[in-house]
């Protein structure tokens, strides 16, 4: 559309362009590398949140994990207000030995050594 004094209005809006150069492209793609990482990084602590008071919803905990709770349950009057952790609890060196020990007797594993 022209007006009177010959100026174009547009529903569009100018935009500089982005610096072409390729140290001006690796610096826009490590900054978007790392905006990712930080995404990821909340979204696995928003995860494992999630993880935990499901576990603690159902009374049913992963037995791979020891489970902590931050906060008074005695309290609780709504879902979440109780934080629930956990920490991997990795089982003892005998207990690994003796299932490696029994998966290579059944010949459902083959020592290499």
């Amino acid at each position: 559309n022209a007006n009177a004094n010959n100026v174009v209005s547009s529903d569009y809006v100018f935009v500089p362009g982005l610096d072409p150069s390729p140290d001006a492209l690796e610096h826009r793609r490590r900054e978007r590398v790392e905006e990712i990482d930080r995404l990821l990084h909340r979204g696995s602590e928003r995860l494992l949140e999630l993880q935990c008071e499901r576990d603690d919803l159902l009374c049913a905990p992963n037995p791979l994990y020891n489970y902590t709770k931050a906060g008074d349950p005695s309290t609780n009057r709504t879902f979440g207000d109780v934080r629930t952790t956990r920490e991997f609890n990795f089982p003892s060196p005998e207990l690994v030995d003796e299932y490696i020990g029994e998966l290579v007797s059944n010949g459902r594993l083959v020592s290499l050594n």
